[in-house]
């Protein structure tokens, strides 16, 4: 079953009872891939560019995902307090570019910057639910794996940002 169509039934199990357990990923996918992206402007985005060196927490989801929408304003606060410490990035999965821009535009949400909108990145991964929260260190090695955001990918997030040589308290 393609991305789409696992994505599509994680989504209507999602909003009839919140979130999922943490999906799996692939078991070659212990780093990042180069999938094509956009960013909101409609550029093409490398998420390696994006990280630029850095750890980074990335969540994928989308604007129809209750879940997801319960968890922005965390990842957002999250994304401010750690600038510059790492990244908190969001990729919208499967979605068009233009609906993702209007729906950040109109919740300020800076964190929320790529779409994947053919599910190249969902694919390469093996996630099929939404949403899904990744840790990433500054090597692009996938540190954690989980659902919606919680404790214990804040904690994974910490460490990683901790052991990373570039962390001098929002300086680098």
């Amino acid at each position: 079953m393609r991305a789409a169509g696992r994505l599509a039934i994680g989504a209507l199990l999602a909003c009839g009872v919140g979130c999922l357990p943490p999906p799996g990923l692939r078991p070659s996918a212990t780093r990042l891939p180069e999938v094509p992206l956009v960013q909101l402007d409609g550029a093409r985005a490398s998420l390696a560019a994006e990280l630029d060196g850095q750890p980074a927490l990335i969540s994928l989801w989308a604007t129809w995902c209750e879940a997801c929408r319960a968890e922005l304003g965390a990842l957002q606060r999250l994304a401010d307090r750690t600038v510059g410490d790492g990244v908190v990035l969001g990729v919208a999965v499967g979605e068009r570019r233009e609906a993702v821009a209007r729906f950040a535009r109109e919740r300020q949400l800076g964190f929320a910057r790529l779409v994947d909108e053919g599910f190249g990145l969902a694919e390469a991964l093996g996630i099929d639910r939404l949403p899904t929260t990744l840790v990433v260190d500054h090597e692009g090695r996938i540190a954690f794996v989980g659902g919606a955001l919680d404790a214990a990918a804040l904690e994974r997030y910490r460490a990683v940002m901790s052991a990373w040589p570039g962390v001098r308290h929002g300086r680098r």
